[in-house]
């Protein structure tokens, strides 16, 4: 675990989260449809993840035929 270091920015820096490539995604809704907390909409035929609502459990890049969701942190890892 990460400590709460300037307020916990520190760690939501490092954390990786859920990136949609815009390139490669259909707009299929596949991952929408597969996300737990509904944190998914499609939006000019496109997934876009609300952030505030995500939980980071991945089913969006598991579930991805495209695979156009990536985790990744600030630094692209």
């Amino acid at each position: 675990q990460i400590p709460s270091v300037f307020g916990g920015r520190v760690r939501d820096a490092l954390e990786r989260k859920p990136v949609i490539s815009k390139s490669r995604c259909v707009g299929c809704g596949i991952c929408k449809k597969n996300c737990p907390v509904n944190a998914i909409t499609i939006e000019n035929k496109k997934a876009k993840i609300d952030k505030t609502k995500c939980i980071r459990c991945y089913c969006c890049q598991e579930f991805c035929p495209e695979l156009a969701v990536k985790a990744k942190n600030i630094f692209g890892v």
